[in-house]
């Protein structure tokens, strides 16, 4: 406890030295330094106004003077940086020579971090991690059991840092060499699990080898320890602040300075919701609240390895330079955190802190993979956590191997069959991982995730087979996705089993997938199916950040009814009238909790439409607007409604455009979009197994961003049409 209020006295004392005359409130008000507008840039025009005022208070709050001193590293003696050895700038330092793994009995290797002073240099032996301790990753009764895994930041490699290992020279990067300063104990040695040096990165078979046990290694670890950088003077306040709310939490608020208890219950509230302290600075409060927001926008949280380091730990505890806490009670400060600003009407300026919402999703799966048997698919991962950073692209498929309910809760790794290959190229990797999903899950949800470019019409004078199979294939989804507009996806695949949408069966009993074959160059596939339709007319549905905030009868709507117009007086096999099939488009024919919309929702769009409050409505009828209207947000962002040349009324991605193919695959839950991509290529046709003859077929590219829905052909109906009308099935190849 000592410590804590130490660290506390000299950050306020450096604060009084630097402001003697008070906080200048007049800061508040100056010309950001952050980049609002760049910000602002990168949203749609909706959401840009809606957070203009938010961002251009969280940009004074980046500009105030205060900010600027609390964002500078920690200076004082517990976190300045001692001097280390640097790698020589020209020429190459001695390779480290690895003792060669014997797979028969190793997992991995540990690192022991010797005792030490914070002044001395680091030196560390490496000993075999036994795959015993892996097999039995609850029992701690040996030593070598207890070991600790490091979740950290590789960063910049540049300039690295000379180590001691095994009395040869080992480089590694700052932020690793940071990381060991502050971990280093003084009075015993430190058995770690670090990736950089544990892994002989040199040598792809064992970085296969152990990457592809990487999460059983976490999970069979003591603890993981969370690295999540240097001090600055601000994030050294800010952890403070969590180590005094656990002390709270713990019953020991005694203990704590009067100053410290008035600035955490400014921060975090009390347990018994008060307001905050009268006599506390705003401006402080709002910077120190800032200055926790920033905890989470970290380098740390961007991640893709981190998910399973966090997930599948069986404790984690967080540094940041020299203070550490739980993981546990960040969630709980964080949870506090967002509670009080949210009773108090303060944001946490949703566009500039994205790590607030990433971290939120790492604690939600952690709950849900501790507290169900059901996994989630491995794609499903990968699309969710997709926008994380990863300095090898195909760790944005492998970071999520090993994340399963089995492991964490019986310490077994799951064989998924589909395995760590580092000689692949990141390509291979992708399209390799597409077709290993679609294979075991049985089904093409896969195909509605937005591929890597935009694909281009082939010019038959100037096309090449070979750079065109190097080509990005748009069956091929791009977990990165950047710039790419997000659309709520219609099969629940980022939602982790809280689908807003219904359960649909475009296939009908077309209940198996076939891949009727894959290009040599595998540039192309092909799926048994049909192509039943094109788009003829299509039109803007995506309008507003929240359809709550508007009436119905804005301009667009008319042009939204108008072209329902055509449609007919009903609505195709349904008969439904063509209001009916207008609004049940408009939200999926789902009710925002995975059912049929309900046939309420039909006055709930007159209401929408004519633009009657809320207020006029029953009770009850106010809760269904609020459902028919949130649900009308979830379809309609970022999609267009189209017509179709059989007369179907359709929404999709902002991709579709008129002429668009839709085609019924076996397998398929939803329709496939698709657009001739000007290529034909030479099919064999085969009559019960024997090939008679070849024809030329197009290849399409898949416009599949969230999926597509086809009012009247979500429950099969289109393979009756298609087996009445006699229709090839054979085959639609996408490329």
């Amino acid at each position: 406890m000592g410590q804590l209020t130490e660290r506390f006295d000299l950050i306020l004392g450096c604060i009084d030295s630097k402001f003697p005359n008070g906080l200048p409130k007049e800061a508040l008000q100056s010309t950001p330094d952050t980049n609002t507008d760049k910000v602002l840039e990168n949203l749609d025009p909706a959401t840009a106004k809606f957070f203009q005022r938010e961002l251009k208070f969280a940009g004074g709050l980046r500009s105030h003077d205060l900010a600027r001193f609390l964002n500078s590293p920690a200076t004082d003696t517990i976190n300045i940086m001692p001097e280390g050895r640097a790698a020589p700038l020209h020429g190459k330092s001695t390779k480290f020579e690895y003792e060669p793994l014997d797979y028969s009995t190793d997992a991995s290797r540990l690192v022991v971090l010797r005792r030490g002073q914070r002044d001395d240099e680091i030196k560390c032996n490496l000993v075999p991690l036994p795959l015993s301790v892996l097999e039995a990753p609850d029992d701690k009764t040996i030593e070598i059991s207890r070991y600790e895994a490091l979740s950290y930041v590789w960063g910049p490699q540049k300039d690295p840092f000379l180590i001691d290992i095994d009395s040869q020279d080992f480089p590694i990067g700052r932020n690793l060499y940071s990381a060991l300063i502050h971990l280093r104990l003084e009075g015993e040695d430190r058995l770690l699990w670090i990736d950089a040096i544990c892994i002989n990165q040199d040598d792809i078979q064992e970085r296969n080898w152990q990457v592809s046990r990487m999460g059983l290694i976490y999970r069979s670890a003591l603890q993981t320890v969370a690295w999540l950088g240097p001090a600055t003077w601000g994030s050294d306040m800010a952890c403070l602040a969590i180590q005094a709310f656990q002390k709270i939490k713990e019953g020991n608020a005694g203990i704590l300075e009067p100053e410290q208890r008035s600035l955490n219950t400014s921060l975090f509230g009390s347990d018994d919701n008060s307001s905050p302290p009268s006599d506390v600075d705003e401006s402080l409060i709002h910077i120190i609240w800032d200055q926790f927001d920033q905890l989470f926008e970290r380098a740390f949280f961007s991640r893709s390895w981190i998910v399973q380091e966090i997930v599948l730990a069986r404790h984690v505890t967080v540094y940041c330079g020299s203070i550490s806490f739980s993981y546990g009670m960040l969630v709980l400060a964080f949870t506090a955190a967002t509670e009080l600003r949210k009773s108090l009407g303060f944001s946490a300026y949703t566009p500039l802190k994205t790590g607030f919402t990433k971290f939120f999703t790492f604690f939600t799966l952690c709950l849900q993979l501790r507290d169900t048997e059901t996994d989630f698919p491995i794609f499903h991962l990968a699309s969710r956590f997709g926008r994380l950073l990863a300095t090898d692209p195909r760790d944005k498929i492998y970071s999520f191997l090993s994340l399963s309910s089995e492991l964490i809760q019986k310490g077994t790794l799951v064989d998924h069959g589909f395995y760590p290959n580092y000689e692949k190229s990141n390509l291979d990797v992708h399209r390799d991982f597409t077709v290993f999903c679609i294979q075991r899950y049985n089904n093409l949800d896969i195909l509605s995730r937005p591929y890597k470019c935009e694909q281009r019409v082939v010019d038959y004078e100037s096309w090449d087979i070979e750079s065109w199979a190097r080509e990005w294939p748009s069956w091929v989804p791009d977990w990165d996705r950047r710039g790419i507009k997000e659309i709520q996806d219609f099969r629940g695949i980022d939602s982790f089993g809280r689908n807003v949408f219904r359960e649909f069966n475009a296939a009908g009993w077309w209940e198996d997938v076939e891949v009727t074959g894959v290009g040599q160059n595998g540039r192309t596939i092909m799926f048994a199916g049909v192509e039943f339709d094109k788009i003829v007319a299509v039109v803007d549905a995506d309008l507003y950040i929240d359809p709550r905030s508007v009436s119905g009868g804005e301009e667009q709507c008319i042009m939204w009814e108008s072209f329902a117009l055509q449609v007919g007086n009903t609505y195709g096999e349904t008969a439904e009238e063509r209001e009916e099939a207008f609004w049940r488009t408009l939200v999926a024919d789902s009710d925002g909790r995975g059912d049929f919309a309900p046939q309420e929702f039909g006055k709930m769009f007159r209401c929408w439409r004519s633009n009657e409050p809320p207020s006029r409505l029953a009770h009850t009828e106010t809760e269904l607007y609020k459902g028919f209207v949130d649900q009308l947000f979830n379809t309609a962002r970022g999609r267009r409604i189209f017509l179709t040349e059989r007369g179907y009324l359709g929404i999709g991605s902002w991709e579709i455009g008129t002429g668009d193919s839709i085609s019924i695959l076996k397998g398929g839950k939803v329709p496939i979009v698709g657009r001739a991509s000007g290529l034909m290529l030479e099919k064999d046709v085969e009559d019960e197994g024997v090939k008679v003859r070849k024809k030329m077929v197009n290849v399409y590219s898949i416009l599949g961003s969230g999926g597509t829905y086809v009012h009247g052909l979500m429950d099969g109906e289109a393979v009756g049409i298609v087996e009445d009308e006699g229709l090839d099935v054979t085959g639609v190849l996408y490329g």
